[in-house]
């Protein structure tokens, strides 16, 4: 049975297959999103051996930075 994680990001769900590894697994938000709030929540959902829901999730907090550096023009005469 394929694992299923739900990545939700202000109160947007992106939800993405678990590689075949059984660990690891990739989801894409959107940066506008990363941008409008400051925790992710990842659940997954399986079954254990008997075939019981076996539900998991965690918090994470982020922060974005979104003052960018000032940039310099130098002219140089020619």
């Amino acid at each position: 049975m394929p694992l299923n994680v739900t990545v939700t990001v202000n109160g947007n769900h992106d939800t993405t297959t678990v590689y075949a590894d059984g660990k690891t697994w990739k989801v894409d938000v959107p940066d506008t999103e990363l941008a409008q709030d400051s925790k992710v929540h990842a659940k997954v959902a399986t079954q254990h051996a008997l075939g019981h829901p076996a539900p998991a999730g965690a918090d994470s907090v982020y922060d974005v930075d979104t003052d960018l550096p000032k940039g310099a023009v130098t002219n140089d005469t020619i």
